[in-house]
């Protein structure tokens, strides 16, 4: 969503100078959103994968993935004279979120992979923090702004996203902050070497 929302502003301060100007910006961000679109599949991909794996089940995934290939290559045919630039990259989100369906509808399928209610009830809530996040991302570079100033908005752009996300998020009740700080204590006794 951050993504999505902050294509424009990204692009412009990274790259908005010299011969790449207003119209590379545009274009170039349009890309990345739709690219952006894709992000959460192709993470999950990596959470998905090794649930085969683990059980010795190598060739299903290399299956589904030779078909979002094909299904990513037929999309970029189909899209490039429609969507011109845009058309690569949202094929490739496409064929992303294809192959993650695919492989999560085969393991609760086979009873591998179960969705409980704390699972379901918290990702309808992450939706509705990062909808928040996005709408207050996209206020803040409502207004064009130029030179060293586009640095600074952006920066204020990318924490208020995550403070934004995080208040959200605790407001819906999409996190137990209590159990990730005590994660990350158990995780910081792990990592701190034995006193000498």
């Amino acid at each position: 969503m951050a993504l999505i929302v902050s294509a424009w502003p990204v692009m412009s301060v990274l790259f908005g100078r010299g011969a790449f100007d207003a119209e590379s910006v545009r274009l170039s961000s349009q890309s990345l959103a739709a690219y952006a679109i894709g992000l959460p599949a192709f993470v999950l991909v990596k959470v998905l994968a090794p649930g085969f794996f683990a059980r010795g089940d190598t060739a299903t995934p290399v299956k589904i993935g030779m078909a979002a290939v094909a299904l990513n290559l037929a999309m970029n045919v189909a899209f490039m004279v429609p969507l011109q630039h845009i058309g690569p990259a949202l094929a490739t989100s496409l064929a992303a979120i294809f192959n993650v369906l695919w492989l999560g509808g085969v393991l609760l399928r086979r009873g591998q992979m179960r969705l409980d209610a704390l699972v379901r009830r918290r990702s309808v809530r992450m939706l509705a923090a990062a909808g928040t996040m996005g709408l207050t991302q996209r206020v803040l570079f409502a207004m064009p702004l130029h030179g060293a100033v586009r640095m600074a908005a952006l920066g204020v752009l990318v924490t208020a996203g995550l403070v934004v996300y995080g208040a959200a998020a605790m407001a819906f009740g999409a996190t137990d902050w209590r159990g990730v700080a005590r994660a990350l204590a158990r995780r910081r006794r792990v990592v701190e070497p034995p006193a000498a």
